[in-house]
């Protein structure tokens, strides 16, 4: 698994980089200020450079180049939606159509371990397609068949309300994590995606629910879900999240 990175020095930030960019076909490159910082090796959707590196401080100019290459970029990001802090770490995500437009998002993260027994969870959206706010329903499987039966009941309620677009909102993620228990029955969660405000919840087209497992009562683990456009970004959300394994 992805572990949180140690700062390398007073004067640079940490980040680790997630392919969204939804029409992407070919491998990429990804720049900041001129330096390669990244070489992706798969294409969208991918987290191949989630391992984190060293990045200028300040407002960043980022540029994805075909793998290779240093010229005739396929998107440029003139600054960063934030400016970089010395020392502090970040997931960048890139994402949008590069036929069209690519939006980064670079929330900050933290890399404090919840309790024993406890997930914390990080959000992010990253499906521009999509255009309105989600509630997100992260459940314990109660059975070795995936699935809650508290979907889709009006008493349900999201783990996290109203998470903002892409498309309308620069901070369309989580500032503060949703702790989750470890489901002690061992039988892993269920992740829904449904239209905020939904009751009972709608889903998303195509979402019947992402089984995933983490966690144990003897240690506390820290995810980062991106949820990401369905290939070539014109169909809405994909029902296949990528999630970032941070600690244990």
């Amino acid at each position: 698994f992805a572990t949180f990175a140690a700062s390398c020095g007073s004067n640079n930030s940490q980040a680790r980089f997630v392919n969204a960019i939804s029409d992407n076909t070919t491998t990429l490159d990804i720049y900041f200020n001129g330096t390669k910082a990244f070489g992706l090796t798969n294409t969208f959707p991918t987290d191949s450079g989630s391992t984190y590196v060293s990045i200028p401080t300040g407002s960043d100019k980022i540029q994805g180049f075909s793998s290779g290459t240093n010229t005739n970029p396929v998107f440029t990001v003139p600054n960063s939606p934030i400016s970089f802090k010395s020392g502090s770490q970040y997931t960048v995500v890139a994402m949008g159509r590069l036929a069209s437009t690519v939006t980064v998002v670079a929330p900050v993260e933290s890399s404090t371990a919840p309790a024993n027994g406890s997930v914390n969870f990080n959000v992010i959206d990253a499906s521009p397609a999509y255009t309105q706010a989600v509630d997100v329903y992260i459940l314990q499987d109660q059975t070795s068949t995936p699935g809650s039966t508290c979907f889709g009941n009006a008493g349900c309620t999201p783990t996290i309300s109203a998470l903002a677009s892409p498309a309308s909102s620069i901070t369309p993620y989580t500032t503060t994590p949703a702790t989750v228990p470890y489901n002690s029955l061992g039988f892993g969660y269920t992740l829904y995606v449904a239209e905020a405000g939904s009751s009972p919840p709608t889903p998303l087209p195509g979402w019947t629910g992402y089984p995933f497992s983490v966690g144990s009562v003897t240690v506390g683990s820290i995810r980062t879900i991106v949820l990401v456009d369905n290939p070539g970004g014109s169909n809405g959300m994909s029902a296949v999240p990528i999630i970032l394994s941070d600690l244990n």
